[in-house]
């Protein structure tokens, strides 16, 4: 149960700052894109 809950809070943050990089530089956006799709 820890461990499942630990993975969503990481997963959580990962996006939380996938989306603020892509907001302060929209440039970033193909390489977000890429990672995510990459998993």
């Amino acid at each position: 149960r820890y461990l499942v809950l630990a993975n969503g809070i990481c997963a959580g943050y990962s996006l939380l700052s996938a989306v603020l990089v892509a907001v302060l530089r929209p440039n970033a956006l193909r390489a977000w894109t890429f990672f995510f799709l990459d998993q």
